[in-house]
């Protein structure tokens, strides 16, 4: 191919190759937009399952975090849990998963 001066059907047969080629573009497109919206996965899937922390003394997932004054003192008031069933108070309250 040479960069030289182009006649007038050299010209429309460029216009009509960049034609083709601009519609086969939008085509590409069009078709990878729609199979990307069905094999995506846009929408989380639900869990049906869920983690609830029991009490290892009389096992009731009766449980929250123990905010006393002895939580504080120690330091370790986002790790303490209290079962407010039986009142016991520890940093190991295992978790189960359960079904919602």
């Amino acid at each position: 191919m040479y960069f030289g001066i182009h006649t007038l059907e050299t010209l429309k047969n460029m216009a009509n190759l960049y034609y083709v080629m601009f519609v086969a573009g939008l085509f590409f497109i069009a078709v990878w937009v729609i199979l990307w919206d069905l094999y995506s996965n846009k929408i989380p899937k639900k869990s049906l399952t869920t983690n609830v922390r029991i009490c290892p003394k009389c096992k009731k997932p009766d449980v929250s975090s123990d905010l006393s004054a002895h939580s504080f003192a120690q330091g370790s008031v986002f790790n303490n849990y209290k079962c407010n069933q039986c009142g016991h108070s520890s940093i190991f309250f295992p978790e189960i998963e359960t079904i919602k």
